[in-house]
């Protein structure tokens, strides 16, 4: 079905058809946790404004010490605010705004 999709990710839960689907295949996926809140990108267990920096620093290209992403492939749903599957500004700026409004 995604054989000639170059940018997909399966938002699936862990153990699942499609969790596993998605590892066989080869295909991003994203892990739904359902304790953990949407926009805690740094799984702090709360959505603030640490997790606004976390966002950016990922996007400018901030690794941790062994040079892998900030955010991990797995927590990625998390930082995709506007659903739009790809974490940029716009994801940014959506999080700051549901900040706004707490």
């Amino acid at each position: 079905m995604f054989e000639f999709c170059d940018n997909v990710t399966i938002k699936c839960y862990e153990n699942s058809y499609a969790h596993e689907y998605a590892k066989t295949n080869g295909i991003n996926y994203s892990l739904i946790f359902d304790e953990r809140e949407f926009g805690d990108i740094n799984n702090d267990g709360k959505v603030d404004v640490n997790d606004v920096t976390h966002l950016q620093r990922y996007i400018a290209g901030f690794t941790d010490e062994s040079g892998a992403p900030i955010i991990p492939d797995s927590d990625l749903g998390y930082a995709d605010i506007t659903d739009e599957g790809t974490i940029d500004s716009r994801d940014v700026t959506a999080l700051q705004m549901i900040l706004t409004n707490k």
